[in-house]
């Protein structure tokens, strides 16, 4: 089997402006313009079919973007930037990036900011995570997190009176790509047709947290159908049940067939795994019928008593 990983990189370009105020650079006065943060990504290609495969980024949803500052070199406390919390940035060309917020570096030269990005963005977040439905089949991605970035790392155009620095987000996919094909025996003759495929006690929805990209899986679990265009008949050939079907990375469940009015269980030893597209193979072989045969041992009864009347 040959897992590909795919990535994302997407350039974050972000402005300095010395007359920029946030409440930790209040005391710092100057003359300059604060600069709009402005996004742009590069060229990738993405084999799924919940995800567009141009050259360019999605542009039906937008990015997450979360900023929170701190003093350089220490890691608490960390403080939300109101410029960068849970900000939603768009794109119409799938290359440039803008948002309705302008977002600025702190002026304070000790004062850096942690960056971490998240696809798609979510209006509402609970205890920092999103939460997913996996019927949506959404490609949820994860920018590996830009730390300690600040003031030091602007480089200045001499072009013009800005500052600019750019922050590149690389985004990592976070469920598994899986394809599903069945096939049966070249010794077995009897017609077969696949009805039905189950995940048995599978979570419908996820939450990733947006400052480590951990994934958990909603506690509800219900039998969790893999959509089928029609019913597929089996035959010694491969046949194709499900590509790229995008799902929770873990343990593999239990998937139950439904074939020609029967229902067979069978749970792989191979895990899903995060970035992997995945490929399970589902054969159908012919067994000799074996008959066997026990006997229960006997067993004490409850006794009884009555009486006889002369």
């Amino acid at each position: 089997m040959r897992y590909t990983k795919q990535l994302i990189t997407v350039s974050l370009l972000m402005g300095l402006s010395l007359n920029s105020c946030t409440n930790d650079d209040n005391s710092v006065p100057s003359q300059q313009t604060p600069t709009v943060i402005l996004f742009s990504a590069s060229p990738y290609r993405l084999e799924s079919k919940a995800i567009h495969t141009e050259s360019t980024m999605p542009t039906d949803l937008p990015i997450g973007i979360y900023g929170w500052g701190h003093k350089l070199g220490q890691t608490a406390p960390l403080t939300p930037r109101p410029d960068l919390t849970n900000q939603a940035y768009t794109t119409t060309d799938g290359t440039a990036y803008t948002s309705d917020m302008d977002a600025h570096f702190p002026v304070a030269s000790d004062t850096v900011i942690d960056f971490y990005a998240y696809y798609p963005y979510q209006a509402s977040l609970s205890n920092s995570e999103a939460s997913y439905d996996l019927k949506d089949q959404i490609d949820i991605m994860y920018a590996t997190p830009i730390l300690n970035k600040g003031k030091m790392d602007v480089e200045t155009d001499t072009n013009s009176s800005t500052a600019t620095a750019t922050v590149a987000l690389t985004f990592n996919h976070q469920l598994s790509a899986i394809t599903i094909v069945i096939k049966k025996a070249d010794d077995i003759k009897e017609p077969l047709i696949l009805q039905k495929v189950e995940l048995v006690n599978y979570p419908s929805s996820i939450h990733m947290n947006i400052q480590t990209g951990r994934l958990t899986a909603s506690n509800t679990v219900a039998d969790y159908p893999i959509p089928l265009a029609a019913p597929i008949t089996i035959t010694p050939t491969e046949a194709t049940v499900a590509t790229n079907y995008l799902l929770w990375p873990g343990e593999a469940p239990t998937f139950r067939f439904s074939i020609s009015g029967h229902t067979y269980e069978v749970r792989p030893s191979q895990s899903f795994i995060a970035a992997k597209k995945q490929k399970y193979t589902f054969t159908i072989q012919a067994e000799d019928i074996n008959v066997g045969a026990s006997i229960n041992p006997w067993t004490e009864g409850p006794g009884g008593s009555g009486e006889i009347g002369i």
